[in-house]
């Protein structure tokens, strides 16, 4: 917990200042540590930079360092056991349906169009309450739209989503927001906070779910005259959902809160709202309010925003440091090349949510739409994380990368290949629903990421990609001419290829040029050879060939330029002739993680191998079962097949024959 952040705070019993001890402290945060009360003399503990209302202690000897370790220990578990909960959660393959569809669901949303009328009221340094941080975007969210402030995120306690283990290892200190504070209270109790501290609260998902008394009352108290207020998402009388289903908390008509907030706003600092969740989610930032007390919609928001621009004024971050969320409601066909809302998705979660949100269903399409090689690659590159600014880098060719292989030139990169197409590819998947932007963090990311998909601990690719061929003897490849591959012939021809890469030349981190013209195998190679640690450029050829003909060009010139055949036609002064001689007696090889560069309409993308897999791994339970056919016309689309292949243990088919 940041130290100007104490300043802010009160007991919440006598109102008091509270009086910080840090066992352990980084920089201006106390990592642990406690806050005792100079009146009533309670004890907060502080662990993981948290602040634990929701655990008062008694006295200071209750809370020594040896004491606080040990109630760590007890409350938040060792990253041992998360890990081991993780790993059971994505055996299990449970997802919280409202937590995987929170930055997508329109009430989160509708602050948008409010934001212009914030970002006035504010000055740098202000501090931001958040009062409903049940899965961590909420808090994280506003830390990345507000870099300039100072956010305070309130859940209740050890419950829900995450609870005090989740919020222990997802938003410790060392992953969370560097402007973003956690505090474990629960709402409904008086809030630990001064009186007007706050300029800017927002109230998610709180005011129909809490008691009106004493919470309605102490939002206000802790929000300065003039600081806009947001209750987003509330549950009104104004009309039933059809189809109906229950939707519970405290229902109030637009007209209740409307006499509420006039009964608020009699100082005439601050105008009150009434909006329809509906309209505002049509509308874009900075668009007319228009009060609807008497909407036709059954959910609407409250808000008071301040009559005058009352802050200096902050900026948005920067849309390079944007990331993207992927959505979970979609189905991706790797076959097709396309993507579709499946309301079978997830155990009939997708079906659940859309019969409750009918708003955000109404914007989705109702086909299947179609994904090319750059929106494919973008949504991979958004699966990753990776920010707005960075994705364009991803098309480029690496350092040392061959872009001609020496004497071949008919594999030159097609024309254009240097015009990055990441933007046009974003906002045609943001417009159709299948990608959401957000400047939030990259532990924000991996955070929603789990809530999508239950990836377990740690997500090591590579080593999962080496379980998953060793422990496979069934088909994994199988040739159009009958040829078969199975996970421990794919370890065999690993071996052999670390064993011989000193007689082919090659050395690890060097770059190839491989000539792909649509056999498997090629592929197969370049999976093999980044493994092995040589990074692999995919090239693609102009015609097909018998196999003798297609090459392996190692990068250089002059008298380091090298090509060799490939060998599929058997050749034994090739590639796979040499791999030949070593397969027998090659001791088994640790995996290494080179660059895969692979052909991308008329670019290049690049990535490591572990991040092709950790794309396969993520999206693994949102890819459709489908015949894995290996057809040659797209080495993306074929090495995503055949990654997938590995990842769920079942064979690729190929089409080509040697």
């Amino acid at each position: 917990m940041h130290r100007a952040t104490l300043d802010l705070l009160s007991c919440p019993s006598c109102r008091q200042a509270f009086m910080p001890t840090a066992h352990l402290e980084r920089e201006d945060r106390i990592e642990l540590g406690y806050l005792q009360c100079h009146g009533c003399a309670v004890v907060i503990p502080i662990i993981s930079g948290i602040a634990l209302f929701s655990e008062p202690l008694l006295h200071a000897g209750q809370a020594s360092q040896e004491a606080l370790r040990a109630l760590q220990q007890a409350w938040f578990g060792s990253v041992e056991s998360l890990a081991s909960y993780r790993s059971e959660r994505a055996r299990r393959g449970t997802l919280e349906p409202y937590a995987a569809f929170q930055p997508f669901n329109e009430s989160t949303r509708t602050l948008g169009p409010l934001l212009p009328h914030i970002d006035r009221a504010l000055s740098p340094g202000d501090a931001i309450l958040d009062t409903w941080c049940r899965t961590g975007w909420s808090g994280e969210w506003l830390a990345g739209r507000f870099p300039e402030n100072r956010v305070i995120s309130i859940w209740e306690g050890d419950s829900s989503v995450l609870g005090y283990r989740g919020f222990g290892y997802w938003l410790n200190l060392d992953r969370r927001a560097s402007n973003l504070d956690l505090i474990l209270t629960h709402p409904e109790r008086p809030l630990p906070l001064a009186d007007a501290s706050i300029t800017f609260l927002h109230a998610l998902d709180s005011l129909h779910r809490y008691r009106f008394y004493p919470f309605a009352g102490e939002c206000l108290r802790v929000t300065k005259p003039h600081g806009p207020i947001v209750f987003a998402h509330l549950h009104l009388t104004n009309s039933q959902p059809e189809p109906y289903f229950e939707r519970g908390c405290h229902q109030f008509h637009g007209r209740d809160y409307r006499a509420w907030l006039d009964s608020v706003t009699q100082d005439g600092s601050r105008q009150g709202w009434i909006l329809s969740e509906e309209t505002l989610f049509r509308q874009p930032p900075g668009a007319e309010l228009c009060d609807e007390p008497d909407m036709r919609h059954y959910n609407g928001l409250a808000c008071l925003l301040s009559v005058s621009d009352a802050g200096l004024g902050v900026t948005a971050p920067a849309l390079s440091s944007w990331r993207h969320i992927v959505s979970p409601l979609f189905r991706f066909h790797l076959g097709r090349s396309s993507a579709s809302v499946a309301s079978a998705q997830h155990d009939g979660m997708v079906g659940h949510l859309l019969t409750r949100h009918p708003i955000y269903e109404a914007i989705l399409p109702a086909q299947p739409v179609p994904l090319d090689d750059v929106a494919l690659a973008t949504v991979l590159l958004a699966v990753l994380g990776e920010d707005h600014g960075s994705m364009g880098s991803y098309f480029d060719l690496p350092s040392g990368a061959p872009s001609v292989p020496q004497g071949n030139p008919e594999v030159a990169p097609a024309a254009g290949s240097q015009i990055l197409p990441t933007s046009k590819a974003l906002e045609y998947l943001c417009a159709i629903e299948l990608v959401l932007a957000a400047p939030i963090s990259k532990a924000a990311h991996q955070l929603q990421r789990f809530h999508c998909n239950q990836l377990p601990p740690d997500d090591d690719s590579l080593t999962q990609f080496g379980i998953n061929l060793t422990s496979c003897n069934s088909p994994l490849l199988v040739l159009d001419g009958g040829e078969v591959l199975t996970g421990a012939d794919l370890c065999r021809l690993h071996a052999a290829l670390v064993a011989c890469l000193p007689a082919l030349g090659w050395r690890v981190e060097d770059w190839i040029a491989l000539e792909f013209d649509g056999h498997p195998l090629q592929l197969l190679l370049a999976v093999l050879a980044c493994a092995a640690g040589v990074n692999v450029r995919l090239v693609m050829s102009n015609e097909k060939s018998d196999g003798s003909s297609s090459t392996a060009i190692r990068h250089g010139s002059g008298d380091r330029a090298r090509s060799l055949a490939i060998g599929l036609d058997g050749a034994e002064n090739s590639l796979l002739g040499v791999i030949s001689h070593h397969i027998a007696d090659a001791p088994p090889a640790a995996l290494c993680d080179a660059k895969l560069v692979v052909p991308c309409d008329n670019t290049v993308l690049a990535l490591k191998l572990s991040a092709w897999l950790e794309v396969i791994a993520a999206l693994d339970k949102q890819i459709d079962d489908q015949i894995l056919l290996l057809d040659g016309q797209r080495p993306m689309k074929d090495l995503l097949l055949l990654l997938l292949a590995v990842c769920r243990q079942m064979p690729a088919r190929g089409l080509r024959s040697s």
